[in-house]
């Protein structure tokens, strides 16, 4: 989920529904199964960021493109999978560990980067109750036993005052909150001398 916000705030491209879809998909099918609806597909408009389940395409990354251009198509076909109009661009691995610190590094040392976000958020990772929480207990960290993280768009996210994903770690629960339910800024106690609450708080402000 935190991945594909990075994607989607940095392309502009958006979740079709919160937390996804994710289909059972290879990648001889991908792109057919995650073609425009209007061509059969279940992708509702073109632009959207997803996943899929299946594993030959566990850990990958790919985009898929729709060509019409004849003289795309006669460079494309046998350089990417797919047939007709459309075509899986197709990276079988994805080291984050080994990625995110590279990233870093060249920016730091030559200015350069790899991605960057918008002027303004697409997408938001919400924190939703993985049980039912108590005032009083401290949400845990990713993978854990308190809460997990859900895509959706950035204005449905503001809207429904759902606590970033990144704040949750080591937050306390000052209000109860049910299973499956939105955890809301509301509902925790924050360090507000932390310098990534207070950015976040005037990113929301603006």
């Amino acid at each position: 989920m935190l991945a594909m916000v990075c994607a989607a705030n940095a392309t502009g491209c958006a979740p079709m529904q919160r937390g996804m879809i994710g289909p059972e998909a290879s990648l001889q099918t991908v792109s057919r199964i995650l073609a425009l609806q209007v061509d059969g597909g279940m992708t509702k408009f073109p632009g959207a960021v997803e996943v899929v389940q299946g594993a030959s395409l566990a850990g990958s990354v790919f985009v898929i493109v729709r060509v019409e251009d004849q003289r795309a198509l006669d460079v494309i076909e046998g350089e990417a999978v797919g047939k007709g109009t459309y075509f899986t661009f197709f990276q079988p691995c994805h080291l984050s560990l080994l990625e995110a610190p590279l990233s870093i590094a060249r920016a730091h040392l030559h200015g350069e980067r790899w991605l960057a976000p918008l002027d303004r958020p697409v997408g938001d990772v919400m924190t939703i109750a993985m049980r039912d929480l108590r005032p009083g207990e401290l949400l845990d960290t990713f993978g854990g036993y308190t809460f997990y993280g859900v895509i959706d768009r950035a204005e449905k996210a503001l809207a429904s005052d759902a606590l970033p994903a990144g704040l949750a770690p080591g937050a306390r629960l000052v209000n109860p909150v049910p299973a499956g339910a939105v955890v809301t800024w509301n509902d925790v106690a924050l360090d507000e001398g932390s310098a990534v609450v207070r950015l976040r708080r005037l990113q929301d402000a603006h």
